[in-house]
C-alpha cells in the first residue's frame, strides 16, 4: 500500500463497452471527494442501501471436451527438435534492494514480485521451428527459459492470426493448464495481450495454422514477465523468508467470518515493466445478479491497460485453522478484466472480471451509509501476496487529513502490509463491506501493528459506481431473460450484448415464408462458454443449435413451415458468469419451392374399377391440385383428392380415359408440375382372344387357335373375326387381347 491520495495519471480508455450508455466507463477526477456539500449528504443519506452477501452454491455444469495443445493432439514431440532460447540469469539480489530503496522512497507500495525482460521481437514467419502436418497445417513452437523464475509470463502484440489458427501458452510442467487456444486479434481483439502465469523457469508457445490459411498470419512475442517471488512454497517469498508477519491471523481460525472470506481474491497486474500484487473483493449487487464486480486500489490498477494484465487468485488459503496452505500455482484462477471506474479520491477501481469464475465463491454485500468513529471493523486481505488472513480493529477519525474520503482504521489484532492494498474494510456487527485499504502509517508490518491506516470510504465510493451496483451489468435490451419476454429483432448486427448465468437473452425472429435464417454470435469463449438454441416456439422444440467451443455460434435454418412463423433464439452461458457478444441476424428469402420426388405413373383398369394417382413432393406449407390438361379437377361423387397428394376415380367410365393427367404441386415460396400420366379403361366384360371360352387368353387360347388355323365356314372356333376363315388377323386380335381376364 502507498499513502497517495491524488494520483497523477490519467484513465483514458475506449473499451468495447464505450457505446453502451448504461455500460459506460466512470473515471472520477484525481482530486474528486465525491459529490460536495449538503447535497452529497442528502444524497448519501436519501440513497445509503445496503446488500447482503451472496454465496453462489450452484453446481458446476458438465465441461465440455478441451482440446489439447497441438502438438500433444497431434503425437508430435516438437521438444526434442526445437531448442528453448536461454535468458540470462537475472540478479534478484538487486531486484530486492531495489524494492526496499523504493518502499523507503514512496511508503509502502503493492509488492512487486517480477519485472519483463524484452525478447528481441520473435516472430514466428522468421524462425525455421515449423513442423508440417499433412491434412492439418503446420506447426511452430518456441520455448523460453529464464533461469531460476519462480514464474512466468509472455507479452504478446501485433497478433493478427488467420481464421482457424491457433495460439497455446503452457509450462511444460503444468500442459494440462495451457492456456488457449488465443484467435484472431487475441482476447481484447487489438492485438496485444499477456498471457496468464506459469510456474517455474520456462514456458512453452505452439501457434497452429491450419491447411489452406490465406497466409501465416502475424505475432510478436515481446516480452517475458520473470516472477522472482515464488509461487508454489507458500511460506517462503523464494529466499527462506516468511511472506507475512507473525501477527498475521489465519481467516480459517474465524468460522464466523465464513462463506464471506471467498469474496477476498490476490490480483496480480502489470504497470511500467512490473508485476506487482495487491487484494481485492467481489462485490454484489441489488440484482444479487453474481455480476463478476471487483473493487481493488486505484494505487493497484488505474487503467484499460493494466486491466487486461489481471491475474485473480481464488480460495488462496489453508483448508483448516493454521493448516498449511495451498501453493499459489494450484488454486483457481481469472484472467483479465475491463476497467469500469476508478478515481482517485477514495483511492478506488472497480474493475469487471473477464474470465470464468470457480464455483462456490461469495458476492460481499455492502453498506454505502456513514460509519461512526469507534466502530469495531474487520480486514480481510492476502499481506505480501500469502495466503488468506484477517485483522480487527476499529474507526478513527482518519489520520493523514481526508476524513471526507477515507475512514481511519487502528488495528488491534493483525495489521496491514504490502499487498493489503485494495483488500475488503467489514463492520465487525453486519460483516458489511464499507471500504478497501488505500494507505498507511510506515513500516506497514508487524513491527508496527499500531500504525494506523486509511481505508477509501465506500459510502462516498458508491456514488460512482451507483449505476452498476444498482442495475448490474446488462445490455439495454435487458429483461428479456425467458422465451415469454424475448425481445423483437431484425435483420441487423447487435453489439455488446450481455448474457449472465443468472440472465439468459431470448429474442423473437419473426420469418417471412420463404425465409432462411442465419444466425451468428461471435466473442471471447476464454470469458464465458456461450451456446445458442432457435425454438419454434415457447415452450415448444429446439429446431436447431450450436454448442461449439470456439469463439463464435451460428445457426443456418430455412423456415419450412411455408407460411411466416415467430422463432425464438435462446442464448445462454454453458459455462461462466458473464460474456459480451455480438449477434448478427440475417434474413434471406430464399427457400426453395416444392420439388417433385415421384411422379405419378401411368393406369390401367377396367371400367367400373377404381384408378389411383398419386405424387410425393418436398417443401412447407404444400398444397395440390390435379389437373387433366390444363382443366382444374374437382371432387364429385366418384373423384377425390383432387386438392391433395392423392387423386382417387372411382366407376371409372371410358370417358375418364386419357393421356393428360397432371398436378400441379404449390406453397408461398414456388410451384412444381407433375410429368402427364394416362389412364386407360378397358372392357372387361368378356375377352376378344378366349379361344377355348374359359374366361381369360393365355396359352390354351393361342394352341387352340393355331389348331384351327385355315379354317373355312361357319363352325371355325379360331375365327376371332368373324369373317368365316381362321388366320393371321385372328392372331392378331389374341394377341392383342393376350392376358385378358373377364371380371366377375
Amino acid at each position: 500500500m502507498r499513502y497517495r491520495p491524488n494520483l497523477s495519471r490519467s484513465i483514458p480508455w475506449t473499451g468495447l463497452l464505450a457505446a453502451v450508455a448504461v455500460l459506460t466507463v466512470t473515471t472520477v477526477a484525481d482530486n474528486a471527494n465525491g459529490p460536495s456539500g449538503a447535497d452529497s449528504a442528502q444524497h448519501v443519506a436519501q440513497r445509503a442501501p445496503s446488500v447482503p452477501h451472496l454465496v453462489d452454491r450452484s453446481v458446476a455444469p458438465l465441461p465440455k471436451p478441451r482440446a489439447e495443445v497441438p502438438s500433444r493432439r497431434f503425437g508430435l514431440d516438437v521438444w526434442e527438435q526445437v531448442p528453448a532460447l536461454y535468458l540470462d540469469v537475472v540478479d534478484e539480489a538487486a531486484l530486492r534492494a531495489e524494492d526496499a530503496i523504493q518502499a523507503e522512497l514512496e511508503g509502502p507500495l503493492p509488492l512487486r514480485n517480477g519485472v519483463a525482460r524484452l525478447l528481441g521481437d520473435t516472430v514466428p514467419s522468421q524462425s525455421p521451428d515449423w513442423f508440417e502436418l499433412p491434412g492439418v497445417g503446420r506447426l511452430w513452437a518456441a520455448a523460453f527459459v529464464s533461469p531460476e523464475a519462480r514464474g512466468l509470463r509472455l507479452h504478446f502484440t501485433n497478433v493478427d492470426l488467420p481464421a482457424g489458427a491457433e495460439l497455446w501458452v503452457y509450462s511444460p510442467g503444468h500442459i494440462e493448464q495451457a492456456q488457449g487456444p488465443f484467435r484472431k486479434a487475441g482476447p481484447f481483439a487489438h492485438g496485444g495481450f499477456w498471457s496468464t502465469v506459469f510456474p517455474g523457469e520456462m514456458i512453452c508457445v505452439e501457434y497452429l495454422v491450419p491447411e489452406g490459411a490465406a497466409d501465416e498470419g502475424r505475432l510478436v512475442i515481446q516480452e517475458l514477465m520473470h516472477i522472482y517471488r515464488d509461487l508454489l512454497d507458500p511460506f517462503t517469498d523464494g529466499e527462506g523468508g516468511s511472506r507475512a508477519g507473525d501477527c498475521q491471523l489465519d481467516v480459517m481460525c474465524f468460522p464466523e467470518w465464513h462463506p464471506l472470506h471467498n469474496a477476498t481474491a490476490r490480483i496480480d497486474t502489470i504497470h511500467d515493466g512490473n508485476s506487482s500484487v495487491c487484494t481485492g473483493t467481489l462485490l454484489n449487487n441489488l440484482l444479487e445478479d453474481m455480476s463478476p464486480y471487483f473493487l481493488t486500489a486505484r494505487h493497484c490498477c488505474d487503467d484499460q491497460a493494466e486491466a487486461e494484465t489481471a491475474v485473480v487468485y481464488w480460495f488462496y488459503q489453508t483448508d483448516e485453522c493454521d493448516g498449511t496452505p495451498p501453493s499459489l500455482g494450484d488454486v483457481p484462477k481469472s484472467e483479465y478484466a475491463y476497467l469500469l471506474a476508478t478515481g482517485g479520491g477514495t483511492d478506488f477501481t472497480l474493475l469487471l472480471i473477464l474470465s470464468d469464475l470457480p464455483q462456490g465463491l461469495t458476492w460481499a454485500g455492502w453498506d454505502a451509509s456513514q460509519v461512526p468513529i469507534g466502530t469495531p471493523v474487520a480486514g480481510i486481505h492476502h499481506p505480501t501476496g500469502s495466503y488468506k488472513r484477517i485483522m480487527f480493529g476499529d474507526t478513527i477519525p482518519h489520520p493523514f487529513g481526508q476524513p471526507q474520503s477515507y475512514w481511519g482504521v487502528r488495528w488491534t489484532e493483525g495489521t496491514v502490509e504490502y499487498s493489503s492494498s485494495g483488500s475488503g474494510l467489514y463492520r465487525e456487527d453486519t460483516q458489511l463491506y464499507i471500504g478497501q485499504a488505500s494507505h498507511s502509517e510506515p513500516p506497514p508490518n508487524c513491527s508496527n501493528p499500531d500504525g494506523p491506516s486509511g481505508y477509501g470510504r465506500f459510502d462516498r465510493t458508491y456514488t460512482y459506481i451507483e449505476d452498476y451496483m444498482v442495475n448490474g451489468f446488462d445490455d439495454v435490451f435487458e429483461s428479456n431473460d425467458t422465451c415469454e419476454t424475448a425481445r423483437q429483432i431484425y435483420p441487423a448486427t447487435y453489439t455488446d450484448r450481455v448474457v449472465k448465468s443468472t440472465s439468459e437473452d431470448w429474442y423473437c425472429i419473426s420469418a417471412g415464408p420463404c425465409d432462411r435464417i442465419d444466425i451468428d454470435l461471435t466473442f471471447r469463449h476464454a470469458f464465458g462458454d456461450i451456446d445458442i438454441e432457435l425454438w419454434d416456439e415457447c415452450g415448444g422444440e429446439v429446431v436447431a443449435s450450436s454448442t461449439s467451443g470456439d469463439d463464435d455460434e451460428s445457426i443456418s435454418y430455412e423456415n419450412p413451415l411455408g407460411a411466416a412463423h415467430d422463432y425464438y433464439l435462446h442464448v445462454y452461458l454453458a459455462s461462466g458468469q458473464l460474456n459480451i457478444y455480438t449477434l448478427t441476424l440475417e434474413l434471406t428469402p430464399d427457400v426453395p419451392g416444392p420439388v417433385i420426388l415421384e411422379q405419378p405413373q401411368d393406369v390401367t383398369e377396367c371400367q367400373g374399377e377404381t384408378a389411383i394417382f398419386s405424387v410425393t413432393a418436398s417443401g412447407g406449407g404444400l398444397m395440390y391440385q390435379w389437373r387433366r390438361g390444363d382443366v382444374s379437377v374437382v371432387d364429385d361423387d366418384r373423384i377425390s383428392g383432387a386438392r391433395t397428394d392423392t387423386l382417387t376415380i372411382s366407376d371409372l367410365q371410358y370417358e375418364d380415359a386419357g393421356d393428360d393427367y397432371n398436378c400441379v404441386v404449390i406453397n408461398l415460396c414456388g410451384i412444381a408440375f407433375s410429368d402427364y400420366a394416362t389412364l386407360t379403361v378397358e372392357d372387361c366384360s368378356e375377352c376378344p382372344g378366349d379361344v377355348d371360352g374359359d374366361g381369360d387368353t393365355d396359352h390354351a387360347d393361342l394352341g387352340a387357335l393355331l389348331a384351327d388355323w385355315d379354317c373355312t365356314g361357319e363352325n371355325c372356333p379360331g375365327d376371332l373375326n368373324g369373317d368365316g376363315t381362321t388366320g393371321h388377323a385372328d392372331l392378331g386380335i389374341l394377341l392383342a387381347d393376350w392376358g385378358c381376364v373377364v371380371k366377375p
